[in-house]
């Protein structure tokens, strides 16, 4: 998961709810989770082909997005 990050980060993603402006929280469902749903996409690709590496990368994206909608989510809400 850093891996990606970090590999983001020297694309210029810093902070990916700048990085992505629909990523605030009344577009979660939308573009987020729609990312979260496409990375699983290429997880059932990877699982398939048996690519243990791709599998190992697409796994990491899948935690990254989730990550970004948890943190989104809580942003928006009371919660500390």
């Amino acid at each position: 998961m850093r891996a990606k990050l970090n590999a983001g980060r020297r694309k210029g993603r810093d902070d990916y709810d700048r990085h992505w402006p629909n990523s605030q929280k009344p577009n979660i469902d939308g573009f987020l989770f729609g990312r979260l749903q496409q990375e699983v996409a290429e997880l059932a690709v990877a699982l398939h082909n048996g690519d243990v590496e791709e599998i190992v990368s697409e796994c990491a994206d899948i935690a990254n997005f989730a990550m970004f909608i948890a943190d989104v989510s809580m942003k928006g809400s009371n919660s500390p």
